[in-house]
């Protein structure tokens, strides 16, 4: 790995996950935003390639050339759950550990195929390395699995503050958000579309330490060789 891009779906997410360019030499990471859930995009599905270009494009700092490797982060949000248990609610999503409640079912489920389409495709395809939080990121590292808005400006700013100040906090706040106990990435994407296992805490982030090892500087690998040792 050159130079990685490192996708994720909005402004806290990249807040969340800003800490990760410091376990890597400099500049060999950047984190960009869609400010949206891409994934439910038909058009991303058929040309991911071309909704990048056209990021990078609206970003003006970057052009796709510039990396050697694309990886993304997204939530699944229940997305690999049967249809039958997403119920019938009464106003916004509200997410629970078997079970989605929506005002409108029909727009969810046909949201949830259309993810779950293109993550599959993605993952076939190879191009973009995919990890996931699987609920949401808020869920993955705090345990609240219908956060406000305000919960996830505070909880963003806070995960980056303690990151900063404390790497080694950062690296094994990822080990202990693996609650899959998954052997390696690919068992952990298995995992995560059997039953209600989208709908649960836990994220695959680690392994994207794990994937881009040798590309750690020498003080996060001595912090990952620590946590694997305990984990």
């Amino acid at each position: 790995m050159k130079r990685c891009l490192l996708l994720v779906e909005g402004p806290f997410d990249r807040q969340r996950l800003a800490a990760l360019r410091d376990l890597f030499d400099s500049s060999k990471l950047e984190i960009v935003s869609f400010g949206t859930d891409i994934l439910t995009s038909k058009s991303y599905k058929k040309d991911p390639e071309k909704e990048i270009i056209a990021l990078l494009a609206k970003e003006k700092l970057y052009e796709l050339s510039d990396f050697d490797l694309v990886a993304q982060v997204c939530d699944t949000d229940g997305c690999f759950i049967d249809d039958s248990l997403v119920y019938e609610g009464t106003g916004h999503i509200v997410y629970a550990s078997d079970h989605i409640e929506a005002k409108d079912k029909q727009s969810v489920c046909a949201s949830h195929k259309q993810k779950a389409a293109t993550i599959r495709s993605l993952l076939a395809e190879g191009k973009i390395k995919l990890y996931y939080n699987s609920c949401n990121i808020d869920h993955a590292f705090d345990g609240v699995q219908n956060p406000t808005d305000a919960f996830k400006k505070r909880a963003a700013i806070k995960m980056y503050n303690n990151a900063r100040n404390d790497r080694g906090y950062f690296v094994r706040l990822l080990f202990e958000a693996e609650k899959t106990h998954s052997a390696s990435f690919s068992e952990s994407w298995v995992f995560i579309q059997e039953g209600v296992n989208s709908l649960m805490a836990t994220s695959n982030l680690v392994f994207f330490l794990l994937d881009n090892y040798e590309y750690l500087n020498e003080e996060a690998k001595t912090l990952v060789d620590s946590c694997k040792k305990t984990h």
